[in-house]
């Protein structure tokens, strides 16, 4: 007790887990983003939780992977790989994987926001390493003219979101 008053608390070890993302079928763009990020659950009895599409504040941090930025000049790159590393303390994870690709559209400029949940894949952090392994995200072929949300975003302000 005294030696913890003196020197603070434990940390409580941190365990890794690492592996690589392939996202497919991309369409032409000007760059992207990549981020990841843990739910953790109770146990490995757990299901998914919100059904499999949890909301963003629900994960423990985000760690960016992955940047590529090209804007004024569109390429075609249909695939990815994306290797990762992250780390978090010892217990059950779902990883999350949210995408930003930046596409040239009739208006200009758009940041395409896709979200992804591997509620499949419960991770085990309790060993110094895990292998995820590879991780296939098919691209959503959704195009642009037919996605249904919008917002503009400005720094220190909260979204304003249109139709």
């Amino acid at each position: 007790m005294l030696l913890s008053r003196l020197f603070g608390k434990r940390k409580k070890p941190r365990y890794e887990v690492s592996g690589r993302l392939f996202i497919h079928a991309l369409p032409p763009s000007q760059g992207y983003f990549v981020n990841l990020k843990l739910l953790r659950v109770a146990s490995p009895d757990t299901g998914p939780p919100y059904g499999g599409d949890p909301p963003a504040e629900a994960y423990e941090g985000a760690v960016e992977v992955a940047r590529e930025e090209h804007l004024g000049e569109t390429r075609q790159r249909p695939s990815i790989a994306v290797p990762f590393t992250l780390e978090a303390e010892a217990g059950y994870y779902y990883l999350g994987l949210s995408v930003i690709l930046f596409r040239e559209g009739a208006e200009g400029l758009l940041a395409q926001l896709e979200r992804f949940c591997f509620g499949g894949v419960l991770l085990d952090l309790s060993h110094d390493h895990l292998d995820a392994g590879e991780l296939p995200i098919p691209w959503p072929a959704t195009k642009l003219e037919d996605m249904h949300r919008y917002a503009t975003f400005r720094p220190n302000e909260p979204p304003e979101f249109y139709e």
